[in-house]
């Protein structure tokens, strides 16, 4: 039997992970310890220390306070999308944490809602349109780290492939993925509408996309997947004279339907990783952001946001 004192420099946790090292006190040697006197004194300060640190912790777990930059996320436990990298954003920066996936971003924010996770970890355009329609959230102002967004296609269609990134080549060299960020990421959401297509003839380009990361994909008040990406991906089907097919999924599923062949390309705020480039073909780099983090919003008086 054995009782944890403390944990230190760990890899980032995953939900089957584990901790790199952990310190160890046996019982019996504990007990003598506790034999002498002055070291008895010793061992009981410790572990009211540790008590008081740990305390600490719950407490502002609780309130919403002490979490004022991505440091103050060590030790903590953070909920990610399934499917995502962000763990490696996440433990690129911090010594030790806990990274808990869920399937959709409504079932991470009611976990930090209730206390079950600490933060929520996130694209920056992302996050910041989600703080920016919610006043219980807040961003915090520094960054994991840099990303680049891009779609992705098979290895196997490279006619596809140079269609695809001719489109999104002649965007950032024309000025035209300037105009969709101003219009998608810095506008107002009354400009946010998709421009009218003409009829094409089939086979359709269907497009796998996870239509919750806003302002990216996603479903508006009339039911319509829009964002930047559906607008992109407007724009690579009208090249090929096809009509784009939306076909919705969880972002956990958008590489295994693309080498499925269940879908042609798939665009999703998809950031590109060595892992993933070994089984998808991705594009240039359309939009260069970032991975953040989301808390509770804590007013003056200490109370999280509601």
């Amino acid at each position: 039997m054995a009782v944890v004192l403390g944990v230190v420099q760990g890899n980032t946790m995953r939900t089957h992970g584990s901790f790199k090292k952990t310190f160890l006190f046996s019982i019996p040697y504990a007990v003598r310890l506790c034999e002498r006197p002055l070291l008895r004194r010793v061992l009981f300060l410790v572990l009211l220390l540790n008590g008081a640190v740990f305390s600490a912790r719950a407490l502002d777990s609780a309130n919403g306070n002490g979490i004022h930059n991505l440091d103050d996320l060590n030790g903590k436990r953070i909920g990610a999308l399934a499917g995502s990298s962000m763990d490696i954003s996440v433990g690129n920066r911090l010594d030790y944490t806990q990274i808990i996936y869920f399937d959709d971003y409504a079932g991470m924010i009611d976990a930090l809602a209730k206390g079950k996770i600490d933060a929520v970890v996130h694209d920056e355009p992302v996050a910041r349109t989600l703080a920016a329609g919610n006043p219980s959230l807040r961003m915090l102002p520094d960054l994991f780290e840099r990303v680049g967004y891009a779609f992705a296609v098979n290895y196997g269609d490279p006619n596809l492939y140079e269609a695809v990134n001719g489109v999104i080549d002649e965007n950032l060299k024309n000025g035209g993925m300037e105009r969709l960020v101003a219009k998608w990421v810095d506008g107002p959401e009354s400009g946010k509408i998709l421009p009218e297509v003409k009829d094409a003839a089939p086979p359709p380009l269907r497009l796998g996309t996870y239509p919750d990361l806003p302002p990216f994909t996603y479903v508006d008040s009339q039911n319509r997947t829009i964002g930047l990406d559906i607008e992109l991906a407007r724009q690579i089907a009208a090249r090929l004279g096809r009509r784009l097919e939306i076909v919705p999924m969880e972002f956990s599923e958008l590489i295994p339907s693309l080498n499925r062949g269940d879908v042609d390309v798939i665009g999703s705020c998809i950031i590109v990783t060595e892992e993933r480039a070994r089984l998808v073909r991705f594009t240039d780099a359309y939009y260069q952001g970032g991975v953040a983090a989301l808390v509770l919003e804590t007013s003056p008086s200490g109370e999280t946001g509601k």
